[in-house]
């Protein structure tokens, strides 16, 4: 069984906290719908379930968390995370796999990397023709 560090748990709480945000609502007396996942102990119980699983599965999680923490999702809000979790697959993917896979955009860049160029779309899609 092994132990997430404390970057692991962090990056694990955004996560959980994306999943189940904390909602503005009106006319919520009780204050149930303003409490994220992290309010109410979620990360504990997925903490300790991603703790107990075999070394494999579990050294898998912890790359993926590494891959989100690389990605920056401690430090985003609840868009910037949301954001990040719909893109990660791309993350680990070759850039021409998931150039192809989308239709000629890939779903991930470095922030601050431009598009591709429109020669390289039409490379990979196969549409080289007279215009």
């Amino acid at each position: 069984m092994g132990q997430l560090t404390p970057v692991e748990r962090e990056v694990l709480i955004a996560v959980v906290d994306t999943a189940v945000p904390a909602l503005a609502v009106e006319s919520d007396p009780t204050g149930f719908w303003g409490r994220c996942g992290s309010d109410v102990g979620a990360e504990v119980v997925v903490r300790r379930f991603v703790e107990g699983l075999p070394d494999q599965r579990f050294d898998a999680v912890r790359q993926l968390l590494a891959t989100l923490d690389r990605l920056g999702i401690r430090h985003r809000d609840r868009t910037g995370r949301e954001v990040i979790l719909h893109r990660a697959p791309a993350a680990g993917r070759s850039r021409e796999r998931w150039r192809c896979r989308a239709g000629g955009w890939w779903p991930w860049r470095p922030a601050g990397a431009p598009p591709p160029h429109p020669d390289d779309v039409d490379a990979v899609r196969g549409a080289h023709h007279d215009r």
